[in-house]
């Protein structure tokens, strides 16, 4: 996500995980047909 599409988001979260856990984590995103942020946001939100 871009500041220029998003102009009301400024803040960045970073986190390190294994790459096991990332290629889980996109997999659920890419079934739910969203972005690896916006799948993370909405669970986080949830």
């Amino acid at each position: 996500m871009t500041n220029a599409i998003h102009p009301k988001l400024s803040a960045r979260l970073e986190a390190r995980i294994s790459q096991e856990t990332k290629a889980l984590v996109q997999k659920a995103a890419d079934l739910e047909g969203r972005t690896l942020t916006d799948f993370v946001v909405a669970t986080v939100q949830a």
